[in-house]
């Protein structure tokens, strides 16, 4: 009997029934509801999956460029100052890896023999361990994935989970698994995984510590992950458009993980150690006690690892163990001045691609940047906060200001209010006065004036300087240009202008008197023509 043709309406029929089966029983009604809308939606966009899955099918196929460590290290010194260590074992690392994947890529063949490293960074808040990260993957241009171990749950569980993480890498990829399977990921904060050291239940809990410790172990070696998930937000909507990733796993035989955390408190349990092996004491007949200040991270152990919570398991997959040095105020100078994709750059750069405009950081005014943010702890996070703090104002004015070149000194950023509005009062002022052209013949602004109105921006008293002068030169216009007739200049100073804030309900008559008694004041002029 001949089987008859395959029609699009079995098609659907089968993919609407895997919904079904892959969706919880609850939405099942709904899915019936939605049946003929879904139908349609898929019918209609079934030319362009079929394009996209051809124009993947002639894509270049994937390939490896490999770099030497000493290439990958100097590229890393660009972007991030200081932890040469730390660089020196990542390029190492990176070198040997992408030199098997290329052979395994060149040859079709699998090293069954291959062990990969892992990689454990240790350092505080703020010491480059992501930008590390990152920039290795760049560098090295495969996928890169970072996962808070903070927020990872054992898979079943309300959270992340490593398989998720991995699943990213797929995504990040664009779908190109081969890509995606030599791609790197950071599970930060790891040291929170760890109950050892701590009284914190749900640290040592199954379901938040020592379980994801335990997932963690087959992916960091060997393990095929189902790319498709009920809770992947990218499986459902690659499943609604028709997508069948479902039956497609992603192998983690080469992928890098690196671990990182901050480990807080463990100087304690390798003095602890130290102690036990040395008799408490070290030097000449024992007679220094060993403090922490004593301790070095480059003598971290295994044992201290296991001690401060890590399980055995876990650390037995870890090949480096790399301390990361805390940032001085020195090292922060660094990386504004020194390093590519430092903040400071970045503002410059993006200012001029912006607006035309070249603003300029001087090295006084990075080196006190530099100290504020040694004085939070947190490395180099605080750098991107000061800098923000102190450029905002300046960087919502300044597209209106008519500055072609400009460097940020240190006393703009100690003081960057007044400074900013500094720049911003004289040119509001003569786009004021404009609407007075009779009155501005004989008006000029003295430096007290202009502080005063610097004054009261920063105290917020006035919130548009524009409206200000505006509101002041109408409100004494007529005064103004009655004075102007008896003699030839009229200086505007800060006590004429608290004259005005404190009597502006006052007739034109008393301000007209006021006015006059204080013209004796004013016995030097800045005009408007000065330098802004």
């Amino acid at each position: 009997m001949r089987k008859s043709r395959i029609t699009y309406q079995d098609i659907f029929e089968q993919k609407f029934q895997e919904w079904k089966r892959m969706l919880p029983h609850e939405v099942h009604a709904y899915l019936e509801h939605m049946r003929e809308h879904l139908q349609a939606i898929d019918e209609k966009y079934a030319p362009l999956y079929a394009q996209a899955s051809s124009s993947k099918k002639q894509a270049d196929p994937y390939s490896i460029h490999v770099q030497s460590a000493y290439r990958i290290k100097e590229q890393l010194d660009n972007y991030v100052v200081g932890q040469h260590d730390a660089k020196k074992v990542l390029s190492q690392v990176a070198f040997y890896h992408m030199s098997h994947l290329k052979k395994e890529l060149e040859t079709n063949t699998i090293n069954e023999d291959y062990i990969k490293a892992s990689i454990l960074l240790i350092g505080p808040t703020g010491s480059g361990k992501t930008l590390l990260v990152n920039t290795l993957s760049r560098i090295l241009n495969v996928p890169f994935v970072k996962v808070d171990a903070t927020a990872m749950t054992k898979t079943g569980f309300v959270g992340d989970s490593i398989q998720d993480a991995v699943r990213e890498l797929y995504y990040m990829s664009e779908e190109d698994l081969s890509r995606a399977e030599h791609g790197i990921i950071l599970v930060d904060e790891i040291d929170k995984l760890a109950g050892g050291s701590r009284d914190d239940y749900i640290s040592n809990s199954v379901v938040t510590g020592k379980g994801v410790q335990q997932e963690l172990l087959r992916p960091m070696e060997n393990s095929m992950i189902d790319l498709f998930s009920q809770t992947n937000i990218h499986s459902i909507r690659s499943m609604i458009q028709g997508g069948e990733i479902e039956n497609k796993k992603i192998s983690t035989r080469n992928i890098l993980f690196i671990l990182a955390g901050a480990f807080e408190g463990i100087e304690e349990l390798i003095l602890k150690r130290h102690r036990k092996e040395d008799g408490h004491a070290i030097g000449f007949g024992g007679k220094k006690l060993l403090t922490v200040q004593d301790v070095s991270l480059d003598a971290i152990q295994p044992a201290d690892l296991m001690e401060y919570g890590l399980i055995p398991e876990l650390v037995g997959r870890i090949t480096y163990t790399v301390p990361l040095e805390r940032l001085d105020a020195e090292k922060l100078f660094q990386i504004l001045r020194d390093a590519q994709g430092s903040i400071s750059r970045q503002m410059e750069q993006d200012i001029h691609d912006a607006t035309g405009k070249k603003i300029h950081f001087s090295d006084e005014a990075l080196h006190w940047i530099a100290q504020e943010a040694a004085r939070f702890q947190t490395g180099g996070r605080a750098l991107t906060e000061i800098c923000h703090r102190v450029m905002n104002e300046l960087l919502f004015h300044l597209p209106s200001l008519d500055l072609e070149t400009y460097t940020i000194h240190e006393d703009f950023v100690k003081n960057y209010l007044p400074e900013t509005y500094s720049l911003i009062v004289r040119p509001h002022i003569q786009q004021a006065m404009r609407q007075f052209p009779i009155v501005a013949k004989y008006v000029d602004w003295d430096k007290g004036a202009i502080d005063y109105l610097v004054q009261k921006l920063v105290d917020r008293s006035i919130v548009s300087i524009h409206k200000y002068i505006e509101d002041f030169m109408t409100s004494w216009n007529p005064i103004i240009h009655k004075i102007a007739l008896e003699q030839d200049r009229i200086i505007i100073t800060d006590e004429i202008l608290s004259l005005y804030d404190q009597q502006t309900d006052t007739g034109n008559e008393d301000l007209f008197s006021l006015l006059k008694k204080k013209q004796d004041v004013a016995q030097y002029t800045i005009t408007l023509q000065g330098n802004v």
